[in-house]
């Protein structure tokens, strides 16, 4: 028409395009957060930790949302056989899933509760980072959820217990070279809120009539789920047998079990000797 230029419309690469959103400092854009340390933390606390959470902020929005984008899109893989036939059960893991659990020890997302720096209020430090960890994290903030337990179980039992001693150093550790992460095993076929009805695995001491607690034993079961499979360790339940060397019924015959699957921090990939991974399950988190 007379007076008006020609009407170009829209295509694929032009025309109106969504503005993706940016994600900015996720402490220093969180209000409640900050009116909540405020208001519980004294202020020489909230001087010390304030600095951290606002760096940590700017990381979760940047570089550990990267480690957790290449996470959720190289989820884990697991190679049962190599190629002459020979039983592996190795877990292919994505290196953004490797670097998120050496983001969590340098950041002390299990130490910080541990090292009591604001005494009872440190639990409110962890879980301040935690958040903001959380959604970035391509979900690693599962295992360490795990791993958190099993600290505390260890802090608990450790004096009485070498190995747990050990095993708490590692879970507390802020080196990604020492850090362990842990799993739960309590889940079997049965499943379902009775856990005493449902578990089927056997622990057999490792020596004929030495059944005390901090003795060695050996299991025997099937796990239908096992949380954290690529941590160093993990807590387990098992059911102890009597004199006769039956298996005891409920409550009473349920004990737990520490078990060790890797010495060195860092999963080596391959299955230890002495378990089989059957396969994975297509689940959010570990």
């Amino acid at each position: 028409m007379n007076g008006m230029s020609a009407l170009t419309g829209a295509g694929a690469s032009y025309g109106h395009l969504q503005e993706p959103p940016h994600l900015g400092n996720q402490y220093l854009e969180d209000v409640t957060l900050r009116r909540y340390l405020q208001r519980v933390l004294s202020e020489a606390d909230l001087r010390e930790v304030e600095s951290d959470l606002e760096r940590f902020g700017w990381e979760v929005a940047t570089t550990v949302k990267e480690y957790g984008a290449l996470a959720e899109s190289e989820p884990p893989v697991l190679v049962k056989q190599d190629v002459w036939g020979n039983r592996i059960d190795e877990l292919k893991l994505s290196q953004g899933w490797l670097a998120q659990k050496s983001v969590a020890a340098r950041e002390g997302l299990v130490a910080i509760a541990y090292e009591r720096r604001q005494g009872a209020l440190s639990r409110v430090v962890q879980a301040s980072k935690l958040m903001l960890y959380g959604a970035s994290s391509g979900l690693f903030n599962c295992p360490l959820a795990m791993t958190d337990g099993a600290a505390r179980l260890c802090e608990l039992k450790r004096s009485a217990h070498p190995a747990l001693a050990d095993a708490f150093e590692h879970l507390t550790s802020r080196d990604p070279a020492r850090f362990w992460t842990s799993g739960q095993w309590m889940t079997e076929k049965a499943g379902g809120s009775d856990v005493a009805a449902g578990t089927e695995t056997v622990a057999v001491p490792a020596e004929p009539g030495r059944a005390a607690a901090g003795s060695r034993f050996a299991l025997h079961g099937y796990k239908w789920f096992t949380s954290a499979a690529d941590g160093e360790m993990a807590m387990t339940l098992g059911r102890e047998r009597d004199a006769n060397g039956q298996p005891v019924p409920g409550n009473k015959g349920l004990s737990l079990f520490f078990v060790q699957i890797r010495r060195d921090a860092g999963p080596t990939g391959r299955a230890p000797r002495g378990f089989e991974v059957v396969r994975l399950k297509d689940k959010l988190g570990t």
